[in-house]
């Protein structure tokens, strides 16, 4: 997470964009868990949502589950976990629309989860899922 790209977000303003490397590395060393009341992406614990949604993506992907298929699939498995309907709001948020960072036109941004990103960066989330599409050449 920490190698994200930067963000240019300016709200909401529990948000200041962008995060300083020094400061993404203190989160890492210093965690923040649980959540606060100033928005819907930092309400939550950022940090459970990663660990199982990369879990969930480990067994699906181990089932043999075909790639255009896993984001639904893992987030029908998130039903079987006890998860807070903001941490499964949260899940469902991961698979179906992917954090996606924006390599190909700029190489720094976000083509969609920037305020995702940014509230897990704040909590000192060290690693989740996203999508990074790689394009057949002349596409």
């Amino acid at each position: 997470m920490v190698l994200l790209p930067r963000s240019d977000l300016d709200s909401p303003a529990c948000m200041p964009a962008p995060t300083p490397l020094r400061r993404r590395l203190w989160r890492q060393a210093v965690p923040e868990r649980g959540g606060r009341d100033c928005c819907w992406y930092h309400r939550g614990d950022w940090h459970q949502v990663s660990e199982v949604a990369v879990g969930l993506l480990r067994r699906a992907s181990a089932r043999g589950v075909d790639q255009s298929d896993l984001g639904p699939h893992a987030s029908n498995l998130a039903r079987e976990i006890d998860l807070s309907c903001w941490e499964l709001e949260a899940l469902d948020s991961l698979f179906l629309d992917p954090i996606e960072p924006d390599r190909e036109i700029t190489g720094v941004g976000y083509v969609s989860g920037r305020h995702r990103a940014q509230a897990m960066l704040d909590a000192g989330v060290r690693r989740t899922i996203m999508a990074i599409w790689d394009f057949p050449p002349g596409m």
